[in-house]
């Protein structure tokens, strides 16, 4: 049987409807300024080429921060590191002026542009040579480079000769969780744990403590980490004296 709404029904169901196509477009326009404010971000490194009167060329670093629609940082070039002044932003389009001093008078540089992604299009004024100067400004944003994604997890050999021609073939096993490293390094039949151990980018360092005839002797082992390969240096002080050898340790193992 076919159910008739009443009057009143029909009123109460299309008065629960009624919100939803304004619902929908708050959505969609809380997306679009979700994206716009992303896109409208000018906080980071610019950098762009201009050319002196003789033609040679130089590069100007400008480095900003937005706070809302404000826009603070500092300008790096000929005249050094110089704030700017009265910056601001709205609906992608910035603004900002830098005061140079040259010889006690001033010379002020606007700058006007529209912000797109990591570009910056417009005009830069000047009153250099007694009169305005318009020209174009283009203006990159620098894009910091990823981080090498390195381990130092395995089993490391290397060959070592003595003072006196005795050759050994030690080896350390490291395992390496975030930055932080631990293992052991092996010479024959004798081993012992490293420590201060640290990390930073492809940069490896750490010592190790052992007993020899009554004393502690200190072994210090920095190195860099390319491929399978770390290549540095080994301080020691085996003979009582600290001496300095090259280290060049292939990864022989994945496995410490």
């Amino acid at each position: 049987m076919k159910r008739i709404l009443s009057s009143s029904s029909r009123r109460s169901f299309f008065t629960i409807l009624a919100p939803l196509p304004v619902l929908a477009v708050c959505l969609v326009t809380g997306q679009s300024h979700a994206q716009e404010n992303k896109n409208s971000d000018a906080t980071g490194t610019w950098k762009w080429t201009q050319r002196r009167p003789n033609g040679q060329p130089f590069e100007t670093t400008l480095k900003l921060k937005q706070q809302g629609d404000r826009i603070t940082g500092v300008q790096l070039g000929r005249g050094g590191e110089v704030n700017i002044r009265d910056g601001i932003i709205r609906e992608g389009k910035l603004s900002f002026k830098v005061v140079l001093d040259f010889g006690g008078g001033e010379r002020i540089i606007k700058y006007e542009g529209a912000l797109k992604d990591d570009t910056i299009e417009g005009k830069i004024e000047s009153d250099f040579g007694g009169g305005p100067q318009i020209r174009e400004w283009l203006a990159k944003r620098e894009i910091p480079k990823p981080k090498p994604v390195v381990n130092f997890t395995g089993t490391w050999q290397w060959s070592f000769t003595t003072p006196g021609g005795q050759a050994f073939e030690p080896h350390v096993r490291l395992a390496q969780t975030g930055d932080k490293l631990s293992g052991t390094v092996v010479w024959g039949e004798s081993e012992a744990a490293i420590s201060d151990a640290s990390v930073e980018d492809e940069q490896v360092s750490f010592k190790v403590v052992r007993e020899r005839t009554g004393r502690s002797v200190t072994t210090q082992y920095r190195g860099k980490l390319a491929g399978d390969t770390i290549q540095g240096k080994i301080e020691s002080d085996w003979n009582g004296n600290f001496q300095t050898f090259d280290w060049i340790a292939k990864r022989v193992s994945a496995q410490p």
